[in-house]
Parts: C-alpha cells; sequence; structure tokens
C-alpha cells in the first residue's frame, strides 16, 4: 500500500495539509515525514515510542513515519500530570526516549520510490482510554483499522479537497486524531484551533466546512452569534447529547450528524446521514461501513468490523478484545430499533462527561491513599452531562481537610476528574456495600436544595 499522504503530495503538492501557527503542504509535510522516516529507521528496537510533542505537526510526522517504518508511536495525554504519565509509560514498556525529541526540520529530497505503509495490519498507533477500574488502558490500532475508519466517515460525510475540519479535539483523542487521517483521504485541509478564538468565530473567519465537537462544545457553538454558513458537517458524540441541544441545533439548520463510537471502534461506529430529520437525529445513527451490530446480555452493544482494533497492549503483548464470536464487547448498554442505534449508558459505573471518560474507582483511589473512605457518583449537569461528587467518611470537612484534597487531587488527576462537591457521609447510608443509586438521590437532593 502507498502511503496515502505521499499519494496526496503528488496529487496536490501546494495544497495544505495543515493550517496553523505553522501552514504546512503536503509537499511539505511529506518531506518532514522523510526526515521522520529516516530517523526511526536508525533504531533497532521495535519498542513502542512515546510521543509527547506540544507541535500537532511534529506528532502527525512521526505517526506517518512510524507506519511507514514498522514502529508503533503512543500518544498519551498531555493532561495528565508528567510524573504519572512517566509512570504509566514504564509500566506498560513504552519508551520515553522520544518525549524530548523535536521535530528534524530539514530539507529532505522525496525519496526516488513512493513510500509503502510497511505493514498496514501491524501495530502502528497507541491511544489511552480508561478501563473500568479506571487504570489506563492502551488500545493498539493498525494503519488499516484507521484507515477503514476515516474510508468509512467519508463515505457518509464527504470531506474533500478544498475542504476545512476544524482540529477541536486533541490529537491524543481518537476523535481528535481521525481528523487528519481523514484528511489525508480525501485531501482535505485541517485548520488547527484557536485558543484565542471562540469555535463559532474561527468557523467564522477561517471558513471551517467540518467540526467535530462533544456535547458543551456545541452548547457554546449555540450561545453565540456567528457566522455558520460555511459549515457542511458537524459531527457530535462523545457521550450523551441532550436531546434539547440536538433539537436547538436543528432549529437553528445546523448540518449535524448525531454519532456513537469510542477509542476502540477507530472513533466512529455510528452517524447519522446528511439532511436526516429530527427523529433520527434522536439516535446515534445508522452503521458505518461494515460494521455488524448485536445487542448481548444486559443490553451490552457488541460489534465487529473492519476499524475494530488489534487489542490492547499489556506491556508485552497484544491482548485480543474480541469474544469467541468476533464481537468486541463495548461496554454500553443500548438498543438497536429499525437500523439505528440508541444508546443508554455503561454497563459499569464509567460517566461521560464533556466528552471525557470518568471513572468513580480511580477517584475514589486517590481519597483511600488520603486514608479516607469515599465513593463517588455522577450527578446531572447541564453542561457536561455529568459531573462527578464525593462522599467522605470523615467526621468534620473544613477548610484544611478541603485544601489538602484538593492540592492532592492537583497531583494525581487532570483537573475534570475533580469531585465539584464534597459531602460529609449520609447518617442514613451504611459504608457496608453503599448504595450509589441512594447516594446520587441525596447529592441531587442537597445540590437542589442550596441552589433554591
Amino acid at each position: 500500500m502507498i502511503c496515502p499522504l505521499y499519494v496526496q503530495s503528488q496529487r496536490h503538492p501546494a495544497s495544505p495539509y495543515w493550517i496553523g501557527s505553522q501552514t504546512v503542504t503536503f509537499t511539505q509535510m511529506n518531506n518532514q515525514i522523510n526526515a521522520c522516516t529516516e530517523y526511526l529507521q536508525t533504531l533497532s528496537s521495535t519498542t513502542p515510542l512515546a510521543i509527547d510533542s506540544n507541535d500537532p505537526v511534529a506528532l502527525l510526522s512521526w505517526f506517518w513515519a512510524a507506519a511507514r517504518t514498522g514502529h508503533c508511536i503512543a500518544i498519551p495525554s498531555t493532561k495528565d500530570p508528567s510524573d504519572v504519565r512517566d509512570s504509566m509509560l514504564d509500566s506498560m514498556n513504552i519508551s520515553t526516549q522520544s518525549l524530548s525529541w523535536t521535530l528534524p526540520i530539514s530539507n529532505v529530497c522525496p525519496h526516488e520510490d513512493p513510500p509503502s505503509i510497511f505493514d498496514p495490519q501491524g501495530p502502528v498507533c497507541m491511544i489511552f482510554t480508561s478501563g473500568s477500574s479506571g487504570a489506563p488502558k492502551v488500545v493498539v490500532h493498525s494503519f488499516s483499522t484507521l484507515w477503514h475508519s476515516a474510508q468509512f466517515s467519508d463515505d457518509n460525510i464527504s470531506f474533500s479537497h478544498g475542504d476545512r475540519w476544524l482540529q477541536s479535539l486533541f490529537l491524543w483523542h481518537i476523535g481528535g486524531l481521525m481528523i487528519p487521517l481523514r484528511a489525508a483521504f480525501g485531501g482535505a485541509t485541517v485548520i488547527q484551533k484557536d485558543p484565542h478564538l471562540s469555535i463559532g468565530d474561527q468557523v467564522s473567519r477561517d471558513q471551517i466546512s467540518h467540526l467535530s465537537v462533544v456535547a458543551t462544545q456545541m452548547d457554546d457553538l449555540l450561545s453565540e452569534d456567528p457566522d455558520l454558513s460555511s459549515l457542511k458537517a458537524v459531527l457530535i458524540g462523545g457521550g450523551v447529547i441532550p436531546s434539547a441541544l440536538v433539537l436547538s441545533a436543528f432549529k437553528q439548520h445546523i448540518p449535524i450528524h448525531t454519532t456513537y463510537g469510542m477509542t476502540e471502534l477507530g472513533s466512529q461506529l455510528t452517524t447519522t446521514s446528511p439532511n436526516s430529520d429530527l427523529t433520527t437525529l434522536q439516535s446515534a445513527g445508522s452503521p458505518l461501513g461494515d460494521w455488524h451490530i448485536t445487542i448481548g446480555d444486559r443490553q451490552e452493544i457488541l460489534v465487529k468490523g473492519s476499524p475494530l482494533c488489534l487489542g490492547y497492549w499489556n506491556g508485552s503483548t497484544i491482548e485480543d478484545p474480541r469474544d469467541p464470536n468476533g464481537y468486541f464487547k463495548t461496554g454500553d448498554r443500548g438498543s438497536f430499533i429499525d437500523g439505528k442505534l440508541y444508546p443508554l449508558g455503561r454497563v459499569d459505573q464509567m460517566f461521560i462527561s464533556g466528552g471525557e471518560n470518568i471513572h468513580p474507582e480511580e477517584i475514589e483511589k486517590i481519597f483511600h491513599q488520603m486514608g479516607i473512605f469515599a465513593i463517588v457518583v455522577p450527578i446531572p449537569d447541564a453542561r457536561y452531562g455529568e459531573r462527578p461528587v464525593a462522599f467522605l467518611n470523615l467526621s468534620t470537612l473544613d477548610v484544611a481537610v478541603v485544601h489538602e484534597i484538593q492540592a492532592t487531587m492537583t497531583q494525581n488527576l487532570p483537573r475534570f476528574k475533580h469531585p465539584d462537591h464534597l459531602f460529609l457521609w449520609p447518617e442514613v447510608i451504611s459504608t457496608y456495600k453503599p448504595s450509589r443509586e441512594k447516594l446520587q438521590r441525596i447529592a441531587k437532593t442537597m445540590i437542589d436544595d442550596d441552589r433554591s
């Protein structure tokens, strides 16, 4: 398989692949990938390499070079504290040698022979996502799984030469990584998010045609009054999408596509078609490409298809994620009616807040390390969908204790995982196998009472 980025450098040599702090044409990108490729070819080991760069062009250069050389690139979240991230990489036998790398800018001439993808079926990329215990899972994709995802997306939402997709999601999110891959598929352009502009203002200024957002970003977009006439498609996912949000976007004639997906699925599993009616937009859409869906025990969504990941990296091997029938258990509940998927929430305790996975067990572990028995539950939130709150088995909750908790959370978890509220343990709830549902109801009542 000839490298698709190289193919686009021949078809559209002067067209921009990436526009941000620097504009990089397909030809320039190909030359930078050549430089990265030459370096990776000097490495005798194929140990996974972690790329921790604030330069998205550098990160993408290493990704494409890895695809050409048979290496595997791990992309850790930049939100995690550095010591936590380094410890996690070390425990997974992922080399941190590359953490200090900078992009080797040079005038490397294009290779005479068209570069190929080394092994489309082999591991090329590792993305981190939370498991049911809150411990990070390392999801391994091949170039083939990601490329099938890009193809299936393009079959439903065309993204071609001249179009512009705003990079509104991080590259260490599967939804973010797939944007530049779709651009390489269609010869289109990625526009880097300007931190000084709202999404709506940047859509207007840069004439964005395609957009990926989570519910909170859509809420912000609807609260503004920018010119959105350039938009051809807005992909909205990353968790439960409030019906009122869909209705508001529909009434404002925003070309939205509701979708369901996850890291293991290479982003989209189901997506609504262009010009879907309001009833259809209340679903997560229909399966793309060759995805097949069935509903298993406890209403769990089971899937199989070409974009399914290779498995989970355990530090030495890749563990196959499929059951004996070849299906992947998503851990999400749902119904599949008339060819459309309706997600219903997690089988386990995980919930999604503003497009980010949050596991109560991960937050509870921090409290337990402080010697505090705690239970964390989600409560409804108009902006983020759900937010975590914590019940603590303490005799008092004074300012000093709160400050200690906040400092410890900051050292161990990204900000979006910090509980919004801390409550003392209610006397009516036993600490022996406490009911999370009852704690949720108590938390909601307490917060509602405070607001009234």
